[in-house]
């Protein structure tokens, strides 16, 4: 193994020391179990028998009894809360990482492991388990959530015990888990550029929530180049307007420039603090 992987490796593992604290880990865990639980349950209550709409860029909301009853509408409740779940992802990745800058303990990090880069990719590396671990809570939460609420609404899921259920709902859980860690990525960038959890955190969840939500109204075809938009298409194995194929390309393109610009950053700005 090389020098290179080494550090990384033990970059991550001390991350992932902080990240694994009581206090941090249950309660992100028990948000996230909240969350995905109350997302799948309204699914169910307000399914309806008309026909099943899409939100705009988004996974699919309105779904109809029938399609909750076959063997897909298993990972509906996770397909819907994937954004709320990006944003939990985005805080804790954009506190973690801010955190070291207004704490003053980066300076003590970098004198151990003096390459930024490496040290970088390890934080993010232990950020991007953390998040897939979220995902996993989430999935079992879905399942645990679907079932109780469709057994107190006479729901049929017979379908939901089959092998093209289990499937869908691995495919789901994959593809929440790359949505969650590009929200993630978005916490770490803004992180780096603002150095402070507060402001990091603010600007990412006011610009998740109400500012791309406000221009993807507004502006035409505006979900097919907004981050929070493609991310949910992802999540949601691609909706009318956004294929899969094409919002993991443009995610790409747009993870390649973030990845560039934060690695200068990194490089050039001096600690200070």
């Amino acid at each position: 193994m090389n020098t290179l992987l080494l550090d990384v490796i033990r970059a991550a593992r001390a991350e992932w020391i902080k990240l694994r604290r009581p206090g941090l880990l249950w309660g992100t865990l028990g948000a996230v179990v909240a969350v995905t639980a109350l997302a799948t349950a309204i699914g169910i209550a307000t399914a309806g028998d008309g026909t099943a709409r899409q939100a705009p860029g988004g996974p699919r909301i309105g779904v109809t009894v029938a399609a909750l009853q076959s063997a897909s509408g298993l990972s509906n409740g996770l397909s819907s809360a994937a954004t709320l779940l990006g944003v939990v992802a985005l805080c804790l990745c954009a506190g973690a990482v801010a955190g070291e800058y207004a704490q003053g303990t980066l300076r003590n990090l970098l004198i151990r492991q003096p390459r930024r880069l490496r040290l970088f990719a390890g934080i993010a590396l232990a950020c991007a388990a953390f998040t897939t671990l979220m995902v996993a809570t989430a999935t079992l939460a879905n399942v645990a959530a679907s079932f109780v609420a469709a057994t107190l609404t006479g729901m049929d899921t017979s379908a939901w015990t089959t092998g093209a259920a289990a499937g869908d709902l691995l495919r789901a859980a994959a593809n929440t888990s790359m949505s969650t860690i590009g929200w993630a990525g978005i916490g770490f960038a803004l992180a780096v550029a603002l150095r402070t959890p507060v402001a990091a955190i603010a600007v990412g969840v006011a610009y998740a929530l109400p500012v791309e939500n406000i221009v993807n109204a507004a502006v035409d075809d505006a979900g097919r180049y907004l981050p929070g938009q493609l991310l949910a298409a992802v999540a949601g194995g691609g909706t009318a307007d956004v294929g899969y194929g094409y919002a993991l390309t443009v995610l790409a393109a747009y993870a390649a420039a973030v990845v560039a610009i934060v690695a200068v950053l990194l490089r050039r700005r001096d600690v200070t603090a």
